[in-house]
């Protein structure tokens, strides 16, 4: 435990015990092991340098870091499944570059209606000049923040799905620079899912990449 530090909000936590996870079989040669990673890309947001840098690490690493029994997939939030796991570095590179970023989505979070107030009458909102309700653009953003993290656990969730029964070593390797509004429940049972499903999730900040 001496090796590990585990950090939440920014403070230490207490690590209650570590398991070991391992697809080798015995006698095999670990270096003929196949290694399955996922790279998954939050390319929802304003910031294009994020995704630039990110997907700058990511063709550095399928260049340099794959191995020649390792597989790899590309995933986004947008785009879903741009690639299914492969070997082929050109069609991974290619699908890295292929990643844009997209605006993030207009939404807005659900409010509560006085009874027998006019239709948009809700409660919680401002209004304007000519008296027509308006929701405050922090709520916007908060609610179109859940909606792309959640999106970007259906990834996760999915690639979670697809690795459960694969031989050798499993990861998951999330690119974001973070969410507004994260769901932790969801979040709790995408990390218990990884776990059980034996994937690793390697969590990479494009913020500071």
């Amino acid at each position: 435990l001496a090796d590990f530090q585990l950090i939440d909000q920014g403070k230490d936590v207490p690590i209650a015990g570590i398991n070991p996870i391992t697809r080798v079989q015995a006698g095999a040669d670990a270096s003929k092991t196949v290694r399955y990673v996922a790279l998954c890309f939050d390319d929802y947001g304003p910031n294009q340098g994020q995704l630039l840098r990110a997907k700058s690490i990511a063709i550095q690493f399928v260049k340099d870091g794959l191995g020649p029994n390792d597989q790899a997939s590309i995933g986004s939030t947008f785009s879903k499944r741009l690639t299914e796991f492969t070997s082929d570095k050109s069609k991974l590179l290619s699908a890295i570059e292929r990643l844009q970023q997209h605006a993030t989505p207009s939404l807005q979070a659900p409010v509560r209606v006085q009874t027998g107030a006019a239709p948009g009458g809700a409660i919680g909102t401002s209004s304007n000049a000519n008296r027509n309700p308006t929701i405050s653009q922090g709520t916007d953003l908060a609610a179109a923040g859940e909606f792309i993290s959640r999106a970007f656990l259906d990834v996760i969730a999915n690639y979670d799905n697809d690795m459960a029964h694969l031989p050798g070593s499993r990861a998951n390797l999330p690119l974001s620079p973070g969410f507004i509004g994260m769901p932790e429940r969801e979040q709790d049972l995408v990390i218990a899912k990884s776990i059980a499903s034996g994937v690793v999730i390697n969590a990479l900040d494009s913020k500071s990449a």
